[in-house]
């Protein structure tokens, strides 16, 4: 299965704020000059391309015997198998996966969230019986 998800909200407001700065500088150029500008589109096409990897890359795929945290950047991409894992806690905007050496936050909607702590919790009790 694979659910889409964003990181835990420092990183999340960081992110989205560098991506919003170069929206607002698409805005300025267009508000600023009097007739159509090249750049002023060529920022918005950045914008909405990075907007667009930003939520369409982060993933986090189900597998039979782990779980992938996939990001924008393939390097930082995770795999963490059912047995590392300590606990899986719903809180407010998402999940908490908690292994040995870290917890994994991540922002999901309520629908993705129930869907995920539901498919892990069996997944988690399989591979540990």
């Amino acid at each position: 299965m694979k659910f889409f998800y964003q990181p835990e909200w420092p990183t999340t407001l960081t992110t989205w704020s560098y991506n919003i700065i170069i929206l607002l500088i698409s805005i300025i150029i267009w508000l600023e000059l009097t007739y159509f500008q090249i750049w002023t589109v060529i920022f918005f096409l950045v914008f909405a391309l990075i907007a667009g990897l930003q939520l369409l890359r982060r993933q986090v795929f189900v597998k039979a015997d782990h779980l992938i945290l996939r990001a924008v950047v393939p390097f930082n991409n995770k795999r963490i198998d059912y047995q590392e894992i300590k606990a899986v806690v719903k809180n407010k905007h998402g999940l908490v996966i908690k292994t040995k050496f870290r917890d994994h936050q991540l922002l999901l909607t309520k629908t993705s969230r129930d869907k995920l702590a539901e498919k892990l919790s069996e997944s988690i009790s399989k591979v540990r019986v």
